[in-house]
């Protein structure tokens, strides 16, 4: 992501390796060696309505799920922006906006998807672990990227209303009771999938339905 910002859209860039991986709140996002799909799209979109771009990150990850449903890999997505499979983290989604002017969006997004789990993260899978034949990368890089410019041509137009039935279908947390940190306050319900901002729903034992930006922390499943 950094070395894509010295570029102009549209481009690609393919890592091998990361030194500084980054994911979701800053945290590290372990990066090994030939072991990963890393890379950043940087594009630019004209969008209709500001607030959609909330949800550019959750339909990065959708996307994604939905093409490696095409190499019969089916994975969940876990709020705001990961992919799990058995339980395990997969990969995951971010989304830095460069510039945004008169409906004008200059994005970059970046995917980090493992090929082979790092043994020093606990809870984590690889593509290799889930596919009787060997993935061929180039191949599953470009099933996205050709995925993605169908798809963010719709999200411009309507946000993520048209992919919400998506979402709900491979929503990991799905009815789940979730406990969530907002604002230095913990609320626990249960998963009611996202709305068109890409906010997380949660209904409390009391009834009520409040959502959750992804400035939100989840900090416990059941």
């Amino acid at each position: 992501m950094q070395t894509i910002k010295g570029t102009s859209s549209p481009a690609l860039h393919i890592a091998k390796s990361q030194t500084k991986g980054i994911g979701q709140y800053g945290r590290t996002w372990v990066s090994q060696p030939e072991k990963g799909i890393y890379l950043s799209l940087r594009n630019h979109v004209t969008m209709s309505d500001e607030k959609n771009l909330l949800g550019m990150a959750q339909l990065g990850a959708l996307v994604m799920a939905e093409t490696l449903k095409t190499f019969d890999i089916m994975a969940l997505l876990k709020w705001p922006n990961d992919l799990f499979l058995n339980d395990k983290k997969l990969g995951g989604v971010i989304v830095e906006l460069v510039e945004f002017s008169n409906k004008q969006c200059e994005y970059i997004l970046g995917l980090g998807i493992n090929l082979d789990a790092p043994s020093s993260v606990e809870h984590a899978i690889g593509l290799n672990e889930l596919s009787a034949r060997k993935i061929n990368t180039d191949d599953l890089i470009k099933a996205f990227v050709d995925c993605w410019d169908s798809a963010v041509i719709i999200f411009a137009k309507d946000g993520l209303a048209p992919f919400q039935s998506l979402w709900q279908l491979c929503d990991y947390l799905s009815d789940k009771v979730v406990a969530i940190k907002s604002d230095k306050q913990v609320v626990v319900g249960q998963s009611k999938g996202i709305n068109v901002l890409g906010e997380l729903i949660l209904e409390t034992d009391q009834g009520e339905r409040l959502s959750f930006n992804h400035q939100a922390s989840i900090i416990n499943i059941d």
